[in-house]
């Protein structure tokens, strides 16, 4: 039987996980997410999204600071996109992700030109990622095709589905400063010949090109401007009464959104450098916990998983008697160490740096120790 801990549905009404008072959530921008009925929409500024594009379950979603730097997103008629002269746009001709009718319709009606580019300069030493979201037409004799042209053309072939989805490119760092073009045609010129692919056409929505390798939650640009969706942070939730200084677990369900080799960390903080943390390493797929007292390293325990899966973790901490459980195991102990000084409130990051950028089903505090079954009934 599991003790009663303080649940994250509180964290995300805003309220600490004691149910005393605010914390902070801060984000200087509004910011989309997936709602309870699939469709994206957007939120206000400095409002907790709870996403559900997890297959239909709500997550607490955190990203970091991100720019799109095409300028008409949902407007592929756009001079910003080039016309290939064989590639036909219908505006508004579909009925988007967002549940509005915005999406363009592009069809070939010819063998030569018939797509849509977009070109930007990117930055050396700077991956980038473009994506979009697409959607079977009405008729499609062959797939699809994405390209992107720098020093080298990427190519790749998709056959199209009934449903939206989100296709990417990876354009990976370069030596120098370069333009690169991004194409989407409406078929992929293969197989059937010129003629018999005329006539195809794909819905398309929502282009993103952006910094990264991974594409993050979709960022709008209608006004033929870029647009900087702002970095999230939750900070100072809870209050002295909502932790033990003494013995207790934080327990937490993330994943990260990238395995990006930065420490992202959520933390229940003390005075001074009096802290409990579960953190996501600068390695591939190792998870820690850390205790440190009065600016020492009382316990280090490392684990390994996946850092982009959902994982259960738990850190145990007691006078003597500090453990992490991954996934229903104990992976690491230390049998040596005093507990932390007034642990006071919890944070998505260090109280200053290792900001926490991911996805989170649920978020316990205990103000005990829990047994060894008990930390695997959590954790599994």
């Amino acid at each position: 039987m599991i003790p009663s801990g303080y649940k994250a549905t509180k964290l995300y009404s805003q309220k600490p996980i004691d149910g005393s008072g605010d914390g902070t959530v801060d984000r200087n921008s509004t910011a989309t997410r997936v709602n309870s009925q699939g469709l994206i929409e957007e939120v206000g500024i400095d409002v907790p999204r709870i996403d559900y594009s997890d297959g239909g379950c709500p997550v607490l979603l955190l990203e970091d600071e991100s720019t799109n730097l095409i300028t008409y997103s949902e407007d592929f008629s756009d001079v910003s996109w080039v016309a290939g002269t064989n590639c036909q746009v219908d505006a508004n001709d579909g009925i988007s992700p967002n549940g509005d009718v915005t999406a363009d319709r592009l069809t070939r009606v010819s063998v030569s030109s018939e797509r849509r580019d977009f070109t930007a300069t990117i930055l050396a030493s700077t991956s980038y990622v473009f994506s979009v979201y697409i959607k079977q037409g009405t008729e499609n004799k062959e797939k699809f095709r994405l390209s992107a042209s720098t020093t080298v053309e990427t190519l790749i072939d998709y056959l199209p589905t009934s449903e939206w989805v989100r296709y990417s490119l990876i354009i990976p760092n370069t030596n120098t400063n370069t333009s690169v073009t991004f194409r989407i045609y409406p078929s992929n010129q293969i197989s059937g010949g010129a003629v018999d692919g005329n006539g195809d056409n794909i819905l398309v929505w929502g282009a993103q090109l952006e910094q990264g390798s991974t594409p993050t939650s979709y960022i709008p640009t209608l006004s033929g401007a870029t647009v900087t969706r702002a970095k999230d942070s939750v900070t100072d939730l809870g209050s002295v009464s909502a932790f033990s200084s003494e013995e207790g677990v934080l327990f937490v369900e993330m994943a990260a959104l990238s395995d990006d080799l930065t420490y992202r960390q959520i933390s229940i903080l003390g005075d001074g450098d009096n802290e409990v943390y579960i953190v996501l390493n600068n390695t591939s797929n190792s998870i820690g916990g850390v205790v440190r007292v009065n600016g020492a390293y009382v316990a280090v325990l490392n684990g390994v998983a996946n850092q982009i899966d959902f994982n259960k973790i738990a850190i145990k901490y007691k006078l003597n008697d500090f453990a992490l459980w991954i996934n229903g195991v104990e992976v690491a102990i230390d049998t040596v160490g005093n507990t932390p000084i007034n642990l006071s409130k919890l944070s998505f990051n260090q109280g200053f740096a290792n900001n926490f950028y991911g996805k989170v089903k649920q978020l316990k505090v205990f103000k005990t120790a829990l047994t060894d079954q008990e930390l695997t009934d959590l954790t599994t």
